[in-house]
């Protein structure tokens, strides 16, 4: 992903959902330059309705919340509803946004909802050096100053493994997230 993010007038996309990686594909296959789909190994999650459309550039909100601005991509968009409901049982309300595409970036969405919160956290299955994280960072740096917390594999060689083995291994389970996220709160 950020090979392809340094690309010039490239697209990225983090497929969080088998009918936006079908819609999206429809949409991209006739568009000009560079489009990269990150999918995932096996089966995603259903998260959303079958009528959903997706615009390149445009951000989706998946749930409201006052404290803090996640923001998650790919396979992880499913883990960060989970931390959510972690996270409302600690009385923390969680804002959830899928970028749909990480290049371009919907800035303006996660400007509104950064000015909304108290923090902003990006959760991505990718080094947090040139991914999602950076990419919100970016934007936000030029924007709205906020604090930023990013969720990812630290700079490091991935594994081979299944992927409960390796959400261990990189903690990026929901039970993770929901703790680093309340840990950045109360800073």
């Amino acid at each position: 992903m950020a090979l392809m993010r340094s690309i010039p007038e490239a697209c990225v996309i983090d497929v969080s959902d088998a009918g936006m990686f079908k819609k999206l594909l429809k949409k991209t296959k006739t568009q000009e330059g560079v489009t990269y789909f990150r999918t995932p190994r096996r089966g995603l999650f259903d998260i959303y309705e079958a009528d959903t459309d997706f615009d390149i550039g445009k951000g989706k909100v998946l749930r409201e919340g006052t404290d803090v601005l996640i923001a998650a991509s790919g396979i992880m968009v499913s883990t960060a509803i989970e931390a959510a409901d972690v996270l409302a049982g600690m009385g923390i309300e969680a804002c959830i946004i899928d970028p749909v595409t990480v290049k371009p970036l919907d800035e303006e969405l996660l400007e509104k909802y950064a000015r909304l919160t108290k923090a902003v956290v990006t959760v991505e299955n990718h080094n947090i050096i040139g991914g999602l994280g950076s990419a919100v960072a970016e934007a936000l740096s030029g924007r709205y100053p906020a604090r930023i917390e990013r969720i990812g594999v630290k700079d490091q060689f991935g594994q081979v493994g299944d992927e409960a083995y390796l959400r261990k291994q990189y903690s990026l389970t929901k039970e993770e997230i929901a703790g680093r996220v309340r840990n950045i709160l109360n800073r």
